[in-house]
């Protein structure tokens, strides 16, 4: 299943964007082709700290992201990656992950 919003259209283009720019296109084929095994689970939840450290950095600093990144984006994206990634049946590889956080 390809990822898809629910509700926040928005936190794709922030995953695609945060994707790219960390030149990740293993997280852009698990956005493309959806999660289809454990190991898919796992380098997805993997990326979302990365994400949110980048995040982090891009905003301390300053730095033009053409993406929507307001303080709402984390609980929205929490909102849909945990969805894409319970969805398909994963959901304690994403709780394992919060756990971490």
């Amino acid at each position: 299943m390809t990822f898809k919003p629910y509700h926040y259209d928005h936190v794709n283009d922030l995953l695609r964007y945060y994707a790219s720019s960390m030149a990740r296109p293993d997280i852009i084929a698990i956005l493309d082709n959806g999660i289809s095994s454990e190991r898919d689970a796992q380098v997805f939840c993997e990326f979302i700290p990365l994400l949110l450290d980048q995040r982090l950095v891009d905003e301390e600093s300053g730095n033009d992201v053409p993406v929507e990144n307001g303080s709402a984006t984390i609980a929205d994206l929490h909102h849909e990656a945990g969805s894409f990634v319970c969805d398909a049946g994963f959901e304690p590889v994403w709780d394992a992950m919060l756990s971490k956080l």
